[in-house]
């Protein structure tokens, strides 16, 4: 899916970027290529302080809440006003448009050799 795809709905006050997202993630750790990373103010820790490791580990594209941080080049960027709700709307979207992928790819000949026999 697009990154576009991935923010619709969302509330976005700035989008730069269209990179293909194969996955969201908000810890900088787990980020593989190809993923969205969100990075977002929490109580003890702020997620913003990680873009750079998300990008190190793959992200190629980045949803903020912080103000204060900039695009980086060749990478798809959104600034939203709340990390934890643009979080849900786009995990919402990935886990659909995954949910969606494994569906088209099943194939329903297998489930036919299951059956009993008449």
């Amino acid at each position: 899916m697009t990154f576009l795809h991935l923010l619709d709905g969302a509330e976005v006050l700035l989008q730069s970027g269209n990179a293909e997202i194969s996955g969201v993630e908000y810890d900088s750790r787990r980020v593989k290529p190809g993923d969205c990373f969100v990075a977002m103010r929490g109580e003890t820790s702020d997620g913003n302080g990680y873009i750079d490791a998300a990008i190190a580990n793959g992200a190629v594209a980045v949803v903020t809440d912080s103000a204060q941080e900039k695009p980086r080049p060749a990478v798809a960027w959104a600034q939203v006003p709340h990390g934890r709700r643009a979080l849900a709307r786009v995990s919402a979207i990935s886990i659909a448009a995954r949910r969606r992928s494994c569906a088209s790819q099943e194939s329903p000949e297998p489930m036919a050799r299951l059956r009993p026999a008449s």
